[in-house]
């Protein structure tokens, strides 16, 4: 999937069926990706809730994925995201360097939506979410992904593409 913001792909996530056998029927998300320059304006935010979404509609439950230890911002995203470091890690070598790379877990929840007045803007739980906006005329009150509806943070021109 790819994130694309007037005409330039901007971003990107991958995401399929657990490749572990230690996981079976667990999604698992790849890769998440953007240009240096579109991150910290809700773009990655949108690709992860995007993916997931996806996963969830694949009959995924449960998701993993693997960071480097040593990528803070990334783990400091996926916490935020409501992910939870497992005890389970990778041990690798990328270009020569060892590498450690630490996983971390999310447990889909069910999505409850009630009507609300049309045009009302509402966060999903208090955090900042980087402008997240319900469809008009629903209220979007659960705690994690909803896929009945895409949320795109405001403002923003991108769109997401499957390919």
């Amino acid at each position: 999937m790819i994130c694309v913001d007037e005409g330039r792909a901007i971003g990107t996530t991958s995401f399929c069926e657990s490749r572990f056998q230690q996981f079976p029927s667990w999604g698992e998300s790849i890769s998440l990706y953007l240009l240096p320059e579109y991150a910290g304006q809700g773009y990655g935010k949108a690709l992860l809730e995007a993916a997931l979404c996806e996963l969830k509609q694949l009959g995924f439950r449960d998701i993993f994925l693997w960071v480097l230890e040593e990528n803070h911002h990334a783990r400091l995203f996926y916490e935020k995201m409501g992910f939870n470091v497992s005890d389970a890690f990778l041990e690798d070598q990328i270009g020569g360097k060892p590498l450690r790379e630490v996983q971390y877990t999310y447990r889909l929840p069910d999505c409850v939506v009630r009507p609300s007045k049309a045009g009302d803007k509402h966060s999903t739980d208090g955090a900042d979410d980087g402008g997240a906006e319900s469809e008009p005329g629903r209220e979007d009150v659960r705690k994690g992904v909803c896929c009945e509806q895409k949320i795109m943070p405001v403002g923003m021109g991108g769109e997401m593409r499957n390919f």
